[in-house]
């Protein structure tokens, strides 16, 4: 039986990827944790703990303690930051045996910044929506002028949609970021359609284009392509390559 630990436990990311590994041929037991006490009831797991916030210092101290305690094989996290956290101690859960299926550490780090990864891409020619970072008031009005009347702003690090929305007014795109003391944190993009696609990958062998983008990603002995994140949680099962 495979032993997994799985972050961010009872939201709705990781209860998406719990239901679709589930679809899996292979006999789990999954270990939830999680900072927040009311997602922890919600998880789908074998067995359940509270964890710090991946930002406080005692956070990697009690994942050692539940590692020894479960021995997972493998560990997967949601969240940017406890991704940030997981990929800064890989070595010392690599020393404990446990897979973390993650990129180099500087891809990972560009991948959680929007702006680097922005930049990055635009750099390799990769069509991408036209964006900026909003220092001061006179980029808000650089951004209205040469993104479009409405536009993307939002938080360059932070997930689910942290700081994020689209305006066509530039007075409340002010306070919005004014609010979240956003100047200097804050970028504008260029407004898409509203429909969009989230996805996830788990990794194994980093790529050519400099960001580490999978080549494969081995879990357990099956191939895993890639996946959609999706509410339709069977999705993963069109993407296992026996």
């Amino acid at each position: 039986m495979k032993r997994l630990l799985v972050g961010g436990a009872g939201g709705t990311p990781s209860n998406n990827f719990i239901q679709s590994i589930r679809e899996s041929s292979e006999k789990l037991f999954i270990v939830g944790m999680t900072s927040d006490p009311y997602d922890l009831c919600k998880a789908n797991v074998e067995r359940r703990h509270l964890i710090p916030n991946a930002k406080e210092k005692d956070y990697y101290l009690i994942l050692e303690d539940i590692i020894r305690e479960n021995k997972p094989e493998f560990i997967h996290v949601q969240n940017d930051f406890e991704v940030l956290a997981i990929s800064k101690f890989r070595n010392r859960l690599k020393k404990m045996n446990v897979i973390t299926c993650l990129p180099k550490h500087e891809s990972v780090e560009n991948c959680i910044n929007k702006l680097k990864s922005w930049e990055i891409w635009e750099k390799s020619e990769i069509e991408v929506p036209k964006s900026l970072i909003i220092n001061n008031e006179h980029d808000l009005k650089e951004a209205f002028k040469n993104l479009g009347n409405t536009i993307w702003i939002r938080s360059i690090k932070g997930a689910a949609g942290n700081g994020a929305l689209p305006t066509s007014n530039a007075d409340f795109a002010k306070s919005w970021i004014d609010y979240f003391d956003g100047w200097g944190k804050f970028m504008a993009a260029e407004y898409l359609s509203p429909t969009s696609v989230t996805w996830m990958s788990l990794w194994d062998e980093e790529g050519s284009n400099g960001m580490g983008f999978p080549v494969k990603c081995v879990l357990y002995g099956q191939l895993f392509l890639f996946f959609i994140q999706s509410q339709l949680h069977k999705i993963l099962k069109d993407f296992l390559l026996t």
